[in-house]
């Protein structure tokens, strides 16, 4: 009968989202396997994960394009709340297309995402153009957007790496979804701080003369001595 069935307990933003990805599944099934087929994948399983990752990508396009959704994060100052729901989205799909804008000419701000649990676990990763940590294994647990509770509410921080380099970082709690799963996540976005007079939430700081909170990439290779919130020691002694 073709019809698409859709959790009651999706937010609206799910719902959007999951009507977008089965749109794109169908109507762009050969596009999609052509590319996925021009990178020569190993075996099945990286078929599979290649093909639900273009499908991914080509329903945040539709739900955000490109152009559109670029001007508007630029007039806003990337207002991250007000582009939530001017697209109808959630915090973790916008954060996700903000990574996304390297279209030759137009590109956007080179953001890096990652989605952290409580524990310090980083189970998405999106680098940009500069990342301050370790490609992987945790982040820095001196990294104040782990600290993020409020959902909606942005948890701005500058932080500053061993060789000096400075990043505005922008974090906000997530609910934990409609899987009655208890644990709480945060979804942080982070640029270098050259960026910062194009991000809204950057304002009340001064990149340039404020103090920033010393990171290092992750402890086992952070050589940092005295660092009161060591959780390993560095592989080096």
């Amino acid at each position: 009968r073709r019809r698409l069935m859709l959790s009651e307990r999706l937010a609206a933003s799910g719902r959007l989202f999951a009507i977008a990805y089965h749109l794109c599944a169908q109507e762009l099934a050969d596009a999609i396997a052509a590319q996925v087929a021009r990178t020569a994948p190993p075996d099945e399983d990286s078929r599979r994960l290649a093909t639900i990752a273009l499908t991914n990508y080509a329903a945040a396009a539709l739900v955000m394009p490109y152009d559109r959704f670029r001007q508007a994060a630029e007039q806003s100052r990337h207002d991250l709340p007000l582009l939530c729901d001017r697209f109808g989205v959630s915090i973790e799909q916008l954060a996700h297309r903000l990574t996304s804008l390297n279209r030759t000419g137009t590109r956007g701000i080179p953001f890096f995402m990652v989605k952290i649990d409580r524990a310090g676990t980083i189970s998405k990763r999106f680098d940009g153009e500069a990342w301050p940590f370790a490609r992987y294994g945790g982040a820095c647990p001196r990294w104040d957007a782990y600290d993020a509770r409020t959902i909606d509410r942005i948890e701005m921080h500058l932080i500053e790496t061993l060789d000096g380099r400075r990043f505005v970082t922008l974090a906000m709690a997530i609910p934990s979804g409609a899987t009655g799963a208890r644990g709480r996540s945060v979804v942080a976005l982070g640029c270098e701080a050259k960026h910062a007079g194009r991000i809204i939430h950057a304002d009340r700081i001064d990149v340039d003369r404020d103090e920033a909170t010393t990171v290092g990439p992750t402890c086992h290779l952070c050589e940092r001595r005295d660092c009161p919130d060591r959780a390993l020691p560095p592989v080096t002694r």
